[in-house]
């Protein structure tokens, strides 16, 4: 599942867009390699992926087709999700020409993903039933996965870090937990040691 950015960045190149698109697919296209049928559960995603393409055509230039023109009535920014309204000028043309193009964006995005799934279906496999295993899998341990590791002990070895860097917090806090305490013994000897030097009582006392 893709999320679109909270606030604006056109910080994006082409490619990256393209993988955005290809990555609204991963889930639908695993259905359909592994169970050979596909569910409803991307309907979410084929919106993001036919949001993301059209931005890209009707927004961002992005299609050589189409040109650098923009063909959207909307202010906002195209990446946050709100609904497309093209331009009431556009010709009858123009319009065939940007969904040739945005169906084009989609279906390269579908094929680069599920040339990715197949090719990594062990990957797939295994992914699948280390959820299967554990429920949830951050994004460290998919890499982990991915790079052929094995899971069980690269969640120790994380394990055995996560608790040495607890330990050196714990004791760098005992340390200046102890620093601060002496540094305070040292100030009230100091005081004390000030209050007994000779004649004290008598310039009171004068």
């Amino acid at each position: 599942v893709m999320s679109f950015p909270e606030k604006d960045d056109y910080n994006y190149w082409r490619s990256k867009l393209m993988g955005r698109i290809s990555v609204c697919f991963g889930g639908r296209i695993a259905e359909d390699v592994v169970f050979n049928d596909v569910s409803a559960g991307a309907q979410n995603d084929i919106e993001q992926a036919t949001n993301l393409a059209r931005a890209m055509v009707c927004e961002l230039g992005m299609s050589e087709k189409v040109g650098p023109v923009r063909y959207t009535a909307d202010t906002e920014n195209p990446f946050l999700g709100s609904e497309f309204r093209m331009s009431s000028d556009i010709s009858q043309a123009t319009m065939e020409l940007i969904d040739g193009e945005v169906r084009r964006l989609i279906g390269q995005g579908y094929d680069k993903a599920k040339e990715l799934i197949v090719t990594n279906r062990d990957k797939l496999d295994e992914i699948a039933q280390a959820l299967l295993k554990h429920e949830t899998l951050s994004g460290d341990e998919l890499s982990a996965i991915l790079r052929g590791d094995d899971l069980e002990e690269f969640q120790a070895a994380r394990k055995r870090h996560d608790q040495e860097i607890e330990q050196a917090a714990r004791a760098a806090a005992a340390k200046r937990a102890a620093e601060e305490a002496a540094e305070e013994r040292a100030r009230e000897e100091a005081a004390n040691n000030g209050n007994d030097l000779p004649g004290t009582e008598g310039l009171a006392q004068s």
